[in-house]
């Protein structure tokens, strides 16, 4: 009986585990045809042409009888991973993002888990990219952005790359970077399957926010003749006559569109604002910012208007309200309605410019506020909301990774600088507190050259980061490519030669930009980049400041000038009052100076800017210019005092571009070896030819010299960074449209034809790394164009990015032999140990005094070179003292041998 139980209990034992076993198959997995099936039933339903609810209710209900197998190969793999895109698709169109976002990492996981064609995942990667940019999650978009432009790299002929490089472009344009954003926009433009409705006026949305009005106007004509009743162009059209201050025929463009879009609504209410009919403004934003679709973004421009609107009412209070909504709004990590708080740090995302132009107008409100009541918090108010908006520059800024992009943003940031330095002046004048004045110091400089600084900082960090080496070279491999083909684009007039080099300069800058972001994927460097800070502190300046050192710096206001004066102990700060006369005196002591006129300005400059510091300035003390405005590009040198006496006589004077300049030399691994060049001192028949360059270098010491057809520029590239000091005696050419590309000439080569001319964009990073000095005495090396907040824009600070410590330039056209008298004399005073900037005053001292120069002591023929860097290295007063303390030595030496009679007077 039992046996007989135990053998029934047995048989169904085995028939249970066969019924799981078939229910588990047949469960689990339906035939490979019934997938197939599947996958093709919801595919006519997602592709019909007119699709409505029932029908993309009908594909989801095909694709989800597939969508949560497993595969058994890779045949079946690519079906679900197809079935999980779509679905994903479809539910993004109903704004279930949530579901969506499930699916198409559903989709992306089979594909790298089955180890699927990129074909398989890029959709859905790309989808994802555009889902969250639609949340705004920067980070995230921008990292699926990534890793689809990863996949396209490797298989250039993916379907829909079109919409990569569209949602990238938009990407970059909304984090402000404009410029880049262009050069995706294009690459979209040249593909297959680009909505060129919608990329054109993308591009033209792109190129008005880089100041080209021409060219914006260029496309949207194009536009409004192929597209006569699209509402968009005419909007952007409208916004671009509004920026060209042209509200009125904005208003007649715009049109009235069949629904009261928000785009539409905040359009006129901005050609009202510039109509000044504030009302009427107001009545717009106020009705956009009440639709109920209306994105965030939207709403925080409407409160930004509405702010600038109370503003200028001056309700400034109801301003501060309306600004912090905005920055509420655009702002995903800040929800903090109390008027005094502002963002920690704002994200480096989207709209993250407009942030900052929406904090420095809540400063400019609680500025107000504070002038009218003289109530302190709210002057506290202004201050820290300037903070909060000198902090997110700064790091805003260091997201860009481009010397162009950042020279547009600093462009437009500056202007809240200057008013920052206003704010704290101004309460230093109602208050008589220091502290304030002090600060307006430390922002001033702070907010100039700071490209420049940025730059040269990165490029150190760099080098000194976990970045490997093999990606540092691709990226100067990148940067010479395009120092190349813009080269070419010079030569080159013919139409379809001129584009095909366009199209290759974008694709390398769109290489050389996604280099620049997997940098970026490297802590080290990256913790690093975002550690360094372009702040200035006083009490950290004078800890590098020589007892002999004093800082004279130049703020260049709106309607003011404000000259400041920092030494070891003292400070001291004065405002320019009239600085349209002291302007107009500034022009022309340039013009005299380059024209050999009779100085009429020197006395009347040197009344404004030296004569009240002349407590403080004493004799003999070496003075470090900061240039702003049109400061920048005025030799100090030449100004005389009541008694005629130069400024050079004197006082050694140095040039800086900022204060953040002033920091102890690099060590460099070079000695005092000295490069140097004369490309034009043979050839007297050449129009280039330079009769006084070969006596300029023939005799300098310790040196490697290259003249006439020698001194090419692959010799100066080949050597250039083996060696301290480099000496050019050439020709130069500063291009005033465009700096970057004034250039420098060198001699063709005896083999190659290859262009003698160093280009400015040619400099890369990490050039002269080893170099002490770059003395370049060819004409107009110093530059000419002053871009506003970061100075001259020319040669001189080519070399200094490059890794150059100082330069010496000359800041108009030279005389050869002047030049060359200066020249020996400055070597010669180097030998016997003085510093750069006493080397040069002292030669031109010697000239100023040599009765064989009397022709030429007009300051034209010295005052054009100026050095330019702040030399705190002591190899030179230790060379000095080793020198003169040998001497001493040696004389007590004779006189004691004297005394022992070891030596005698030879007796008669």
């Amino acid at each position: 009986m039992l046996d007989g139980i135990i053998e029934l209990f047995m048989k169904l034992k085995y028939l249970v585990i066969l019924s799981i076993f078939i229910f588990e198959i047949t469960s689990s997995q339906p035939f490979s045809f019934n997938i197939d099936k599947e996958l093709q039933k919801g595919l006519y339903f997602f592709n019909l042409e007119n699709p409505t609810k029932s029908t993309d209710d009908e594909a989801i209900k095909h694709f989800l009888r597939i969508a949560n197998l497993k595969p058994r190969n890779k045949a079946e793999a690519i079906k679900i991973a197809k079935a999980n895109e779509k679905l994903g698709v479809i539910n993004q169109t109903y704004s279930q993002n949530q579901k969506a976002s499930a699916y198409y990492k559903k989709s992306i996981q089979l594909s790298q888990q089955n180890n699927l064609a990129d074909t398989s995942s890029f959709p859905s990667i790309l989808y994802l990219s555009g889902l969250h940019y639609y949340n705004s999650s920067y980070d995230s978009c921008l990292y699926y952005l990534s890793a689809a432009e990863t996949l396209l790299d490797k298989n250039p002929k993916l379907p829909e790359a079109e919409r990569l490089f569209n949602t990238k472009g938009v990407l970059l344009f909304e984090s402000g970077n404009f410029r880049q954003s262009l050069v995706y926009f294009k690459k979209a433009e040249s593909l297959l399957g680009t909505d060129l409705l919608s990329n054109f006026n993308n591009q033209a949305l792109a190129l008005q926010y880089l100041n080209q009005p021409d060219s914006t106007f260029k496309i949207l004509h194009k536009l409004k003749e192929k597209f006569p009743y699209e509402n968009a162009v005419n909007i952007n059209l409208a916004s671009v006559l509004i920026e060209l201050n042209q509200p009125l025929k904005a208003i007649s463009i715009i049109g009235k569109p069949t629904n009261d879009s928000v785009t539409y609504l905040n359009t006129l209410g901005k050609a009202y604002f510039k109509l000044n009919m504030l009302q009427k403004s107001k009545e717009y934003f106020i009705k956009s910012i009440e639709i109920n679709n209306t994105k965030k973004a939207d709403k925080a421009y409407s409160h930004y208007y509405l702010g600038k609107i109370a503003a200028k009412d001056n309700s400034h209070y109801e301003a501060l309200f309306h600004y912090q909504v905005a920055i509420q709004n655009i702002d995903l990590f800040f929800n903090q309605k109390n008027i005094f708080k502002n963002p920690v740090k704002t994200s480096s995302g989207f709209y993250s410019f407009f942030v900052l132009e929406t904090l420095a107008q809540k400063a400019l409100s609680f500025g107000q506020l504070y002038k009218k009541t003289s109530k302190i918090y709210y002057l506290r108010g202004a201050i820290n909301a300037f903070e909060s908006f000198r902090i997110s520059a700064n790091n805003i800024s260091k997201t860009y990774n481009q010397e162009e992009a950042r020279l547009d943003i600093i462009d437009e940031l500056h202007p809240k600088y200057q008013a920052y330095i206003t704010l704290l002046w101004d309460t230093y004048k109602k208050t008589n507190e220091l502290k304030y004045a002090e600060r307006a110091f430390e922002i001033s400089e702070e907010s100039k050259a700071t490209v420049l600084s940025l730059g040269i900082n990165e490029n150190a960090l760099k080098n000194n980061s976990d970045i490997p080496v093999d990606l540092l070279k691709t990226e100067k491999i990148l940067q010479i490519s395009l120092s190349a083909l813009k080269k070419n684009l010079e030569k080159i007039t013919e139409k379809s030669q001129v584009e095909k080099l366009h199209r290759a300069i974008n694709e390398t800058e769109m290489k050389l930009g996604k280099l620049n972001e997997n940098l970026e994927q490297f802590p080290d460097y990256k913790l690093k980049k975002f550690q360094q800070n372009q702040q200035i502190k006083i009490d950290v300046l004078r800890k590098h400041l020589k007892k002999d050192d004093v800082i004279l710096s130049y703020a260049d206001l709106e309607n003011k000038a404000i000259v400041f004066c920092l030494t070891k102990t003292k400070f001291k700060a004065i405002a320019i009052e009239n600085k349209a006369h002291f302007a107009q005196k500034i022009k022309d002591l340039k013009a005299q100076n380059r024209e050999q006129k009779d100085l009429k300005a020197d006395k009347i400059v040197h009344q404004y800017l030296i004569k009240p510091f002349e407590n403080i300035l004493k004799s003999d003390e070496h003075l470090i210019f900061i240039g702003d405005g049109n400061t920048n590009g005025m030799p100090l040198e030449c100004l005389k005092d009541q008694n005629g006496e130069y400024l050079i006589e004197s006082h050694p004077i140095s040039y800086l571009f900022s204060a953040k300049f002033i920091q102890p030399s690099k060590k460099v691994r070079t000695s005092n070896n000295i490069l140097a060049f004369a490309p034009f001192s043979s050839d007297k028949n050449s129009r280039d030819f330079l009769p006084n360059s070969k006596n300029e270098i023939e005799n300098l010491p310790n040196s490697k010299l290259f003249f006439a057809r020698d001194a090419t520029k692959q010799a100066f590239i080949d050597n250039a960074k083996d060696f301290s000091i480099i000496h050019l005696a050439t020709h130069s050419v500063a291009d005033l449209q465009f700096p970057e590309k004034s250039y420098i000439k060198f001699q063709n080569s005896k083999n190659h034809k290859e262009d003698n001319w160093l280009y400015l964009f040619e400099f890369t990073a990490g050039m002269l790394k080893n170099t002490k000095l770059v003395f370049l005495s060819a004409c107009d090396s110093y530059g000419n164009t002053n871009l506003d907040g970061e100075g001259i824009r020319g040669l001189s600070r080519g070399f200094y990015l490059a890794g150059s410590q100082s330069i010496i330039s000359s800041l108009w056209k030279a005389e050869d032999y002047s030049t060359a008298y200066l020249t020996k004399k400055f070597y010669e005073h180097r030998a016997d140990g003085a510093t750069f900037h006493t080397a040069l005053q002292m030669a031109k001292l010697d000239l100023i005094e040599d009765p064989t120069m009397v022709q030429f002591r007009h300051p034209k023929y010295w005052a054009h070179l100026v050095y330019v860097g702040f030399q705190k290295d002591h190899e030179y007063w230790i060379y000095a003292y080793l020198k003169y303390s040998l001497g001493a030595l040696t004389v007590l030496l004779v006189i004691f041998l004297f005394k022992k009679n070891f030596l005698s007077m030879p007796k008669s």
